[in-house]
């Protein structure tokens, strides 16, 4: 994850006039900033942004920002959802978190691919060319089905969380229609959050060593 610098902030005076070293204060945008990256955000609502796309090949495209990224949707019939994610270097996505479903029909579908796009027809895809798939439903809300797709045998396979840089979901339901939230939380991966540690407390020590004026 990088760390940008936030236009709105500026070297408080007391840092310029030594009360404050500047490492001392970038540490502080810093975690002002880290913090901020973990904040739950809805990046899709139907009924405010419209359907998502039912184009295999033309999916809605996300980045996936550290913290909890909600989908709000509506799906029924041959109502087929296709979203693909994109993962920065340093980010994983480790859970798919069932947040709501309320439907007349208890079992929904999800499976995905790697890349920018999902390869297999609807109407006859083949399990071994996706990565994982589940059957979900109400009895998944508070549940992780990334997770669940990972023990589906049958598949290509994988072991969560996912990392990397880009993976398409097919998400459906072919009989009553649903309604459904789902969070796809993603987090920094271990060692990019000790690089920036790190990078921090030299920026410290070097702050520290230089003689005042």
């Amino acid at each position: 994850m990088r760390v940008r610098e936030h236009p709105s902030l500026e070297w408080p005076e007391s840092a310029q006039n030594g009360g404050m070293s500047r490492a001392s204060t970038f540490l502080l945008m810093a975690g002002i900033t880290l913090a901020s990256s973990s904040q739950a955000q809805v990046i899709w609502d139907e009924s405010v942004n419209g359907d998502l796309s039912g184009d295999r090949f033309a999916p809605n495209n996300f980045i996936l920002a550290p913290g909890n990224n909600i989908v709000i949707a509506s799906m029924g019939g041959a109502d087929k959802e296709y979203v693909h994610f994109h993962l920065d270097p340093g980010v994983s996505l480790t859970q798919i978190m069932v947040q709501n479903y309320v439907s007349q029909d208890d079992v929904a579908f999800i499976g995905f691919q790697a890349g920018s796009t999902l390869t297999e027809p609807p109407d006859s895809a083949d399990p071994a060319n996706l990565l994982g798939y589940c059957l979900w439903g109400p009895g998944d809300i508070g549940a992780d089905i990334l997770a669940k797709m990972a023990s589906t045998t049958g598949t290509i396979g994988f072991t969560p969380p996912l990392t990397g840089s880009d993976y398409t979901f097919w998400i459906q339901q072919t009989g009553d229609p649903t309604d459904y939230q789902l969070n796809f939380v993603a987090v920094p991966e271990p060692g990019t959050v000790a690089a920036i540690g790190l990078g921090l407390l030299a920026l410290r020590r070097r702050a520290r060593r230089q003689p005042k004026a």
